[in-house]
């Protein structure tokens, strides 16, 4: 989920990008995860792309989505639709393996940032770096990080870039840990 709107007469419409498989028009989905890590039932009631109906969805298509009555106030961006079969688990703690591209001192175990994976961004706390008790620029290390306000759907190997003020880096997600199915 990229964008929330509010349509008269059509009820509320997301918009995002399609990662994988197909979705089609009448589909019963998920989206989550929800401040709580659970994920809510919804129906696609109809597909846009280039604002023209279209009642199929393949991967790698950008496209806006009417879920009728369906509470706006439940939806946030970052959240994520996927079918129930892929049995979703969502997660608040994680390890990625990383590079500080700018740090001005020390980056170290307690350290909050903001992280990007996706179209997911929230503030994450340093929980471990392993194998060292910090990192300097230019460094690389497998670090764990712990999502402070709510759990997020993270796959393995997705691409993550972090920031606070100077600080920057990248890496990816290499394990998603303490996983609540929902």
């Amino acid at each position: 989920v990229d964008e929330i709107y509010s349509v008269p007469d059509v009820g509320t419409v997301v918009g995002g990008t399609l990662y994988s498989g197909i979705c089609r028009e009448g589909e019963q989905l998920v989206v989550g995860p929800t401040d709580n890590g659970k994920f809510l039932p919804l129906k696609v009631c109809s597909i846009q792309r280039n604002r023209s109906a279209c009642r199929v969805l393949r991967a790698g298509q950008a496209a806006t989505l009417a879920l009728g009555n369906f509470d706006r106030a439940l939806l946030r961006k970052g959240m994520v639709m996927v079918s129930l079969e892929m049995n979703p688990t969502v997660s608040s703690l994680f390890e990625s393996e990383i590079v500080l591209l700018f740090h001005a001192k020390t980056f170290r175990k307690g350290f909050q940032v903001t992280v990007h994976v996706g179209n997911v961004r929230q503030t994450a706390t340093v929980e471990l770096i392993h194998g060292k008790e910090d990192l300097r620029t230019g460094e690389k290390a497998v670090v764990r990080f712990r999502f402070i306000k709510h759990p997020e759907y993270l796959k393995v190997g997705a691409k993550l870039l972090f920031r606070e003020g100077v600080t920057k880096g990248i890496g990816h997600v290499t394990k998603v840990l303490a996983e609540l199915k929902c």
